[in-house]
């Protein structure tokens, strides 16, 4: 509605977080988001009307899921700066107890982080805690590493917040945009510094390039 969006925007809003989940529609039909399944092809359009609005996209994506392989992640990422998201939310599937995601993973012998109580340091939705269908474990989380290693640079963040303007011809949204992938990036760079030692055979792959 896009009349309700122009009233968001004059009552402050400035950012939304919209649940893309994924870009393959058979993981949204895993996900049980028939929603997602039906808006799929319109996912463009949607984020148009919301820029179109002055309102930024604070996109959520999740990886891991079983149709997901080696490279997923890094078309995930394209595949949501192509449709113009601004802020970039993206977490590993993470099944929590009490959801049947958890029950079906458990039942099937998937989930790999089930020493408990010390493995809940693990559930972090950054952390591969189950065995993904079509690739390892540790394929998933460096691909998630490297990704995190290219966002530690500057120049991303201020190319998102140029396009953010220029998409929305509002100031305060760009630095509303600014802020959070600043944010974001302090963030990589201190989880970075973190998990060095657990990625060190990839300290000669290059980082994820993030698209301006």
């Amino acid at each position: 509605d896009e009349e309700a969006l122009r009233l968001a925007y004059k009552a402050g809003c400035r950012g939304m977080l919209v649940g893309l989940e994924s870009f393959d529609e058979q993981n949204l039909l895993d996900y049980q988001k028939k929603l997602n399944v039906r808006s799929l092809d319109r996912y463009q359009q949607l984020i148009d009307t919301f820029h179109r609005c002055g309102i930024a996209v604070f996109g959520a994506v999740i990886v891991g899921a079983d149709n997901d392989r080696v490279g997923s992640v890094k078309q995930a990422m394209e595949t949501a700066i192509r449709l113009g998201v601004d802020i970039l939310q993206m977490t590993t599937l993470t099944p929590l107890p009490g959801t049947q995601l958890f029950e079906e993973f458990q039942a099937a012998g998937r989930i790999i982080a089930d020493n408990y109580p010390k493995d809940w340091e693990k559930y972090t939705f950054i952390n591969t805690v189950i065995k993904p269908k079509h690739m390892t474990a540790q394929e998933l989380d460096d691909e998630v590493f490297l990704l995190r290693r290219g966002a530690v640079e500057q120049r991303w963040v201020l190319r998102r917040t140029l396009k953010t303007l220029l998409r929305t011809r509002s100031l305060s949204t760009a630095w509303f945009v600014h802020g959070m992938n600043n944010g974001f990036r302090r963030m990589a760079r201190s989880l970075v510094q973190w998990d060095g030692s657990q990625f060190k055979h990839l300290a000669n792959c290059p980082a994820m390039k993030i698209p301006h």
